[in-house]
């Protein structure tokens, strides 16, 4: 794909962000205020494009999220093994079981209902709620999406990735990660933290550290909103490379929204399931082609 260094990066979203911002209350918050922090620990300058595969084994690591943005399946698709946070703190008000879809003109939000935890569960002690009903989802997609070009192909897809046939959370997403993937041909290898360092002999940095280690990693990408949390000397004695990866909000027609492609009219970062229904697979896979940036630290 085509890669380029710039000048700036766009504004971070709470799904930009990496799993250190666990820590927080609320991801969102952590957005606002990590934004004008971003370019302190990784000057955009010291940074050079490359290939993430030219160099060994690159890793990416990060908690799952439900039907994410493209900058997501972005970070993915340049990991050659993705490990995903099992074993992490569940943050309520994120994103991890709700996203954004683009309904009647407006922009909507879809969640997963969850049944009620301690406030200290992980990810995978979270259980779907039984009133979660696939079908419904369905029909609140099929209204968002069925006059979209590229519809019959979601509209083939989503029953399965809808259907739950476990009501543990880390599992369903972890299988929509994978089957959204699959129609990408995104050919990337998925970790569970546990089956890594089921002990989590560590915390923040230093588990990240070890999961690096663990997997033989010689380059860890991470999503922009990483600039403000790591910088090179965080893994250079362990000789690990530090890179970050951004798809930009280059506009597509939005038929769902009723509006022209344009910078004024366009909903940028909406779940990749947008994309899917407008472009298609074919298309999405171009989108990130041709708008999918890395930077490695020097």
């Amino acid at each position: 794909m085509p890669l380029e260094v710039v000048a700036s990066m766009p504004s971070v979203t709470a799904q930009d962000l990496g799993f250190e911002t666990l820590v927080f209350k609320s991801i969102d918050s952590v957005c606002a205020m990590a934004q004008p922090y971003l370019f302190q620990k990784c000057d955009v300058n010291s940074m050079t494009p490359e290939s993430s595969f030219e160099h060994g084994k690159t890793v990416g690591v990060n908690q799952p999220y439900y039907f994410p943005y493209a900058g997501f399946f972005g970070l993915i698709e340049n990991c050659q093994v993705f490990v995903v946070y099992d074993d992490a703190k569940y943050t309520k008000r994120g994103w991890i079981n709700r996203n954004r879809i683009m309904a009647h003109g407006s922009v909507q939000t879809i969640s997963l209902p969850l049944k009620r935890s301690s406030d200290f569960a992980t990810i995978s002690e979270k259980v779907i709620a039984e009133s979660y009903d696939p079908d419904h989802h369905f029909r609140i997609l099929r209204g968002a999406y069925s006059h979209c070009a590229h519809w019959p192909t979601l509209k083939e897809a989503l029953p399965d990735w809808l259907d739950t046939s476990t009501d543990n959370l880390f599992e369903y997403l972890l299988a929509t990660l994978r089957k959204v993937s699959d129609l990408l041909e995104i050919n990337t290898d998925f970790v569970r933290s546990s089956a890594i360092d089921p002990a989590k002999s560590a915390s923040g940095v230093s588990r990240l550290r070890n999961i690096l280690r663990a997997t033989s990693a010689t380059n860890y990408l991470n999503l922009p909103g990483g600039r403000a949390l790591y910088s090179s000397e965080n893994f250079a004695d362990i000789g690990v490379r530090l890179g970050f990866v951004d798809t930009a909000d280059e506009p597509y027609e939005q038929s769902a929204a009723g509006k022209p492609s344009t910078r004024a009219g366009f909903e940028p970062r909406l779940s990749i399931l947008d994309l899917l229904a407008n472009l298609g697979p074919e298309g999405t896979k171009q989108y990130l082609r041709n708008n999918t940036k890395l930077w490695w630290a020097s």
